[in-house]
């Protein structure tokens, strides 16, 4: 009886391997794409406008216990803008940041 048991168990334990073994091969089958030094990160940030022109936006965060945190985007005419944006207005931009360090507007939401 014990021999039976123990036969199962190994059984058991070389077909989880098995299936451990071939779902590890499908996941590195899958090629994932390639990363390029040149790529652009998409981020939020939510404050209240300090500044807005057509080419500029600037945008104040400030929280309680720590110090003002203030973001200057650039805007253009692909720019976004959802609401009436004007000084003093609550946004979250949706923004760009290019290698190079600058931020670029995509998409405004005035609330």
């Amino acid at each position: 009886m014990l021999g039976i048991v123990i036969s199962l168990t190994r059984g058991v334990i070389l077909l989880v391997l098995g299936a451990a073994s071939v779902l590890r091969g499908q996941q590195e089958a899958v090629p994932s794409p390639p990363k390029t030094e040149q790529s652009v990160k998409v981020s939020n940030f939510s404050g209240t406008v300090v500044e807005v022109s057509d080419e500029n936006l600037a945008v104040v965060r400030k929280s309680l216990g720590r110090e003002a945190v203030t973001m200057h985007f650039l805007r253009d005419s692909a720019t976004k803008v959802e609401g009436m944006l004007r000084a003093k207005a609550r946004v979250t931009v949706r923004y760009q940041v290019f290698p190079d360090g600058a931020f670029k507007a995509v998409y405004i939401i005035v609330r």
